[in-house]
């Protein structure tokens, strides 16, 4: 019964891998930052499933608890701990290089960007040090200076950390590119999907339709990925 639930377990990680790894394009890979971004969306996919496992194996569902027992659960628990937690802090600093490269931006000028531009990703970066600090007080030396009640307190925290985690990855895989802004719910386009969705885009001409305010937005960000003025042609009408 053991080994079923491992089985389990291992074909359910090997469908997360796989279909990470199938929804990447060659453009999407050979794209400024394609490589460093699809390595991110891969360690961080592979990272919430661990953690959802971990979570799993210490819910205490009769019929897990079957199958390992009580003690078997915990030592699979803290076995896979260092493996999300790891692979969810590969996840963003690779998420922010391949960002970087595609934006033609440095790394730290790119980070700050994502976490004060995007409200989602400073969530999802609050999860993330909320997961890292429930790593560092389940390690066995200063779990023993605390109190059971504050580390279990804090502890339940992962549910919630884990819950901005997956939310972020589910809408960035799920291929949002825009989110509405205002009253005039005007489209705003991510610059990271753009030069991913279009990597060649230096070398295109460039035909903008819509709102004045999409119109100005589209136009200002095309030119600052190097598109020249003469490429760019635009037409816009009032709402």
């Amino acid at each position: 019964m053991a080994g079923a639930a491992l089985l389990t377990a291992g074909v359910g990680l090997g469908a997360t891998t796989a279909l990470t790894i199938t929804a990447e394009t060659a453009s999407q890979l050979t794209a400024p930052g394609g490589l460093a971004t699809f390595a991110g969306n891969l360690t961080g996919m592979v990272g919430t499933y661990l953690a959802l496992m971990m979570v799993l194996l210490v819910s205490r569902i009769p019929v897990t608890e079957r199958v390992l027992g009580q003690h078997g659960l915990l030592r699979w628990h803290r076995r896979l701990a260092p493996w999300p937690i790891s692979l969810l802090v590969a996840h963003a600093v690779l998420i922010t290089a391949g960002y970087a490269q595609a934006a033609r931006s440095g790394v730290w000028h790119e980070a700050g960007t994502l976490l004060f531009r995007y409200p989602d990703i400073l969530i999802a970066t609050i999860g993330l040090a909320l997961i890292c600090l429930v790593g560092v007080i389940s390690i066995r030396a200063i779990r023993r200076r605390m109190r059971r009640e504050v580390w279990w307190t804090v502890h339940l925290w992962l549910y919630l950390a884990l819950g901005t985690e997956t939310a972020d990855l589910v809408k960035r895989r799920g291929g949002q590119l825009h989110e509405l802004t205002g009253s005039r719910a005007q489209a705003t386009i991510d610059q990271h999907s753009l030069c991913r969705m279009v990597p060649d885009l230096t070398e295109r001409d460039v035909y903008v339709c819509g709102p004045e305010g999409f119109v100005i937005e589209v136009v200002g960000l095309v030119r600052w990925l190097g598109v020249p003025d003469e490429a760019i042609h635009h037409e816009a009408y009032a709402l």
